[in-house]
């Protein structure tokens, strides 16, 4: 495929600009784009945002994997640069979470404390409909949440100081409640 219909956001000021480029049809994003030191929630990075803000209701799927050891994720029910939910890895910090992002400030909804294998592909499926997000990885539910903060919105592809951060399949189906 072809970026047509994505647009680029960098939010991080460190080792900018993103680099956002389709090779042999996987996305891959190769700039070590960053904000912050790592140690809290917001982890600003880069992403690249698609569909619409009315869309609710939906689960968007995703393979993704990388061969850095830093944030990899997916974010959904976005309206704004300071209003989605995002799920993200992060092997270095060891790390798998759910954070809402609510007026540019971070609230943390679930989290566990283990790390991705580089290098191995993940099928992450975010789904939100009826008040409740679930996170599955590959098949099995990781997160079930209830939370209705944000009840439509678009999706969008995350990086966070990832040179070899990279997505495949992407879709976006409707979710029943």
């Amino acid at each position: 495929g072809t970026l047509a219909g994505w647009t680029v956001v960098d939010e991080g000021t460190t080792d900018k600009p993103s680099r956002w480029q389709i090779s042999n049809g996987v996305l891959y994003q190769t700039s070590n784009i960053y904000g912050g030191d790592g140690t809290g929630l917001a982890m600003r990075g880069t992403y690249l945002l698609a569909g619409q803000s009315s869309w609710s209701g939906y689960a968007v799927s995703v393979r993704m994997q990388s061969t850095d050891n830093d944030g990899i994720g997916v974010m959904f029910g976005y309206r704004d640069a300071g209003n989605y939910y995002r799920f993200s890895m992060d092997q270095q910090r060891s790390y798998r979470r759910l954070i809402k992002i609510v007026n540019g400030a971070p609230v943390l909804l679930a989290a566990d404390a283990v790390a991705f294998q580089q290098g191995r592909w993940y099928d992450v499926e975010a789904r939100m409909a009826g008040g409740v997000i679930e996170i599955r990885l590959d098949g099995q539910v990781l997160f079930r949440v209830n939370d209705s903060t944000f009840t439509a919105g678009k999706i969008g592809l995350y990086s966070w100081g990832n040179t070899g951060a990279q997505f495949d399949d992407v879709v976006v189906a409707p979710a029943a409640p």
